[in-house]
């Protein structure tokens, strides 16, 4: 018995009444049932002729000039909701196509230009020495200038995973004109120093960066894995 509750149980649906559509559907099925039951109590009472057809016609009229403006009011509000939905799902659309156009253009401003290219030394000791497990942890504590600069890309992967988890990007169109950079990144730096974080915040972190960016990015062509981020073999990256 207790299997089949918690089956049932998971099978339910639970209707939310704070969406304003529910709501309409609510509000005219009551208007429905409160004009239906006077005509149900009131059919009883009316005699069956075919020679006095006058209170089928006053029926008739009440059942009509009642429930017939009712019904246009529903559909009107129907139709306004519609409406706004439609202009609120236009607005969303635009502030994500904005917020996407805004990480495009920080990517390739001079901050992250300049850091990208700083962070190459990085990038060379992880290849030389993978066992050094330089962390992001490692890099707050020497408070150096490399750290500053591996933080402002770190910092630029945990906006997008962000937006992309509240669903306020364009994370197809992101993915395209950023998706090479991204998993060129992802397999230099993100994917070493992840591997030997022990910071549970950052480790955290890495891993949200993780499942909303890079394992949404196709695989695409990155150019030569030995090219420096900055050098003139790879100066998109």
């Amino acid at each position: 018995m207790g299997l089949r509750f918690q089956l049932g149980r998971r099978k339910g649906t639970h209707v939310n009444f704070r969406n304003p559509l529910v709501r309409l559907v609510a509000a005219g099925v009551t208007s429905i049932l409160v004009t239906v039951t006077p005509f149900v109590y009131y059919l009883h009472s009316l005699p069956v002729s075919s020679t006095n057809a006058e209170p089928w016609a006053h029926f008739g009229t009440y059942f009509g000039g009642v429930l017939g403006p009712l019904l246009g009011f529903l559909n009107l509000l129907v139709v306004v909701y519609i409406a706004v939905r439609v202009a609120e799902l236009q607005q969303t659309n635009l502030a994500a196509k904005r917020l996407t156009l805004d990480l495009y253009n920080e990517w390739h401003g001079d901050a992250l230009h300049q850091s990208r290219i700083a962070l190459s030394e990085v990038v060379e000791k992880l290849k030389a020495a993978p066992a050094l497990g330089l962390t992001l942890s490692e890099l707050e504590r020497s408070n150096s200038e490399t750290s500053k600069h591996a933080f402002r890309i770190y910092h630029f992967f945990e906006k997008w995973a962000l937006l992309a988890r509240e669903g306020q990007i364009d994370t197809v169109l992101l993915g395209k004109v950023l998706g090479s950079y991204a998993s060129w990144w992802n397999e230099v730096y993100f994917q070493p120093i992840g591997a030997h974080e022990k910071d549970q915040y950052m480790a955290s972190t890495l891993a949200l960066i993780e499942r909303e960016v890079f394992a949404n990015i196709k695989p695409q062509s990155t150019g030569s894995s030995n090219a420096q981020p900055g050098s003139q073999q790879d100066a998109a990256r």
